[in-house]
């Protein structure tokens, strides 16, 4: 075998090796996007699940606020009834 048939078989078998390389570079490309595209699904979902549980604290905070301001304002009727009658029995 002479140099130059030599250098051809060398470089077949670097063009195979690259053009298999280049298949699975482009696989592993698109394995990458599918990654990316379900990962953005994902963070898209869980952000929608921190907003709605980010609006429902917050009316779980206000129930409970007009909850004890409810709670406040019977506790002064209760105590203000109850000087008045005090007051009506002697």
């Amino acid at each position: 075998m002479d140099l130059s048939q030599k250098f051809c078989e060398k470089c077949s078998v670097y063009c195979e090796d690259n053009e298999k390389l280049r298949i699975l570079n482009t696989q592993k490309q698109e394995e990458n996007l599918k990654l990316i595209y379900d990962l953005s699904l994902a963070k898209a979902e869980c952000e929608k699940e921190n907003k709605l549980r980010t609006d429902i604290e917050q009316k779980l905070h206000n129930a409970n606020k007009l909850a004890e301001q409810d709670h406040y304002k019977r506790l002064q009727k209760f105590e203000y009834y109850s000087m008045t009658a005090a007051s009506n029995s002697t």
